[in-house]
């Protein structure tokens, strides 16, 4: 449809670009589906489908698009979508964001358990996330960095295996790689005793 273009008076022409010359158009109607289509040649159908369908002597009755809403005959019973565009719109909607989170039909509230023991929990937009990583994250108020990591004290149960305890106090910050990293406040506390005892040679 790139070399038809209508002008003022909404007359259709068709613009011949190694010629340069153009042509009248006519409207037409298409003999199976009734559609209003244009072109230069005398076609009984608008589309290849139309075609088929008469050759094969069968009318189809119209279907509305599952996505646009648009009327359209199928090519095949199957079909519900009135191009490959819509039907893709369409298988995204529907696996996509009409299922995630709470909209699933097997949601059972966005907490699963890890293999390691730990607790994984939903997150809008990024999936499954590691509970004590969002509660650290909460605390600091902004995202960990790659060289953060969170560790487990098991205060309460004694026990520094203990995972799935993910409340404020049972969690701190370590820096470098877990668990050969050191707390932030052993760190914080050595800086204010390099400060202290070599603060003078400056």
């Amino acid at each position: 449809m790139q070399n038809y273009y209508q002008d003022n008076k909404g007359q259709w022409w068709y613009q011949n670009t190694k010629r340069g010359n153009r042509c009248r158009v006519k409207k037409r109607i298409c003999e199976q589906c009734g559609k209003v289509f244009i072109n230069r040649h005398p076609q009984r159908f608008c589309s290849t489908a139309c075609r088929g369908i008469s050759q094969r002597g069968i009318r189809r009755p119209t279907r509305k698009c599952e996505w646009c809403g648009k009327e359209f005959i199928p090519t095949r019973a199957t079909k519900k979508c009135c191009s490959p565009e819509c039907a893709r719109q369409a298988r995204n909607f529907k696996h996509g964001l009409a299922w995630q989170g709470e909209k699933n039909p097997k949601w059972k509230g966005g907490i699963r358990p890890h293999s390691a023991g730990y607790i994984r929990q939903y997150v809008s937009g990024r999936g499954y996330v590691l509970q004590h990583r969002l509660v650290m994250e909460r605390i600091l108020g902004r995202p960990l960095l790659p060289t953060e990591q969170v560790h487990h004290k098991g205060i309460r149960y004694n026990d520094i295996r203990n995972r799935s305890d993910n409340l404020e106090d049972n969690l701190e910050l370590w820096v470098k790689a877990h668990p050969g990293g050191q707390r932030v406040t052993d760190l914080l506390a050595f800086a204010h005793w390099i400060i202290d005892t070599y603060g003078k040679f400056e």
